[in-house]
């Protein structure tokens, strides 16, 4: 219901308040008289943009990745600090809240500067510190320390690395081809991390720690 609700919400505002890019209104109005079935046959070579350029090759497993934490995050995190760590499930509760916390006031107070350093070196040091985070936690076993060391770090990162990944599209893609490589990247980002899903499964049924 509440996914429903802000969803919704999401839609309107967009829909109202958003505006549609030069490059879009052109490719709208070069494209109103063409069938979708040959706009379909325009991706041909989207896979050799991707594939063929190592940044956009790059871009591709960065996004893939950041898939990838986001599912183990989503829904082996909560099973493992109950299950492992011995978390009641009533403090489980408030562990997301904690987070957004922490990711409002570090997005309010610390980004406008994250924002003026170069990609490269932010997508690092965020990738090096959800490393950091993970393996803190992994060595926490039945101590609550290495809960309180990943909480805070995982929000950090997680502003370091998520809202640039997108972004990075932007740089490294021509914008004539950027809306079609977005399209296909996704589809491909998708094939790619869905199976993880049943492979995290299986290594958290064998032991939580995988």
């Amino acid at each position: 219901g509440i996914a429903t609700v802000t969803i919704s919400m999401k839609i309107l505002l967009l829909y109202h308040f958003d505006h549609e890019t030069e490059m879009g209104k052109r490719r709208m109005a070069e494209t109103r008289d063409i069938p979708l079935y040959k706009m379909f046959a325009g991706y041909r070579g989207v896979l050799g943009i991707i594939f063929k350029t190592p940044a956009t090759f790059l871009l591709l497993a960065i996004v893939i990745i950041a898939n990838v934490i986001t599912v183990v995050c989503n829904n082996f995190f909560s099973l493992y600090i109950s299950n492992t760590l011995g978390v009641s499930d009533a403090v489980v509760g408030y562990v997301p809240l904690v987070r957004a916390a922490i990711l409002l006031l570090f997005m309010f107070g610390v980004q406008h500067w994250i924002n003026s350093l170069p990609y490269k070196p932010v997508m690092i040091i965020g990738l090096l510190i959800y490393i950091v985070g993970f393996v803190s936690l992994i060595l926490a076993r039945e101590s609550l320390i290495g809960l309180y060391i990943y909480i805070p770090l995982e929000a950090v990162a997680y502003a370091f690395v998520m809202p640039r990944k997108d972004a990075l599209l932007t740089l490294f893609v021509d914008k004539h081809d950027r809306s079609k490589v977005f399209g296909m990247l996704y589809v491909i980002v998708l094939g790619v991390s869905a199976p993880f899903g049943s492979i995290i499964g299986a290594l958290s049924d064998s032991n939580q720690v995988y």
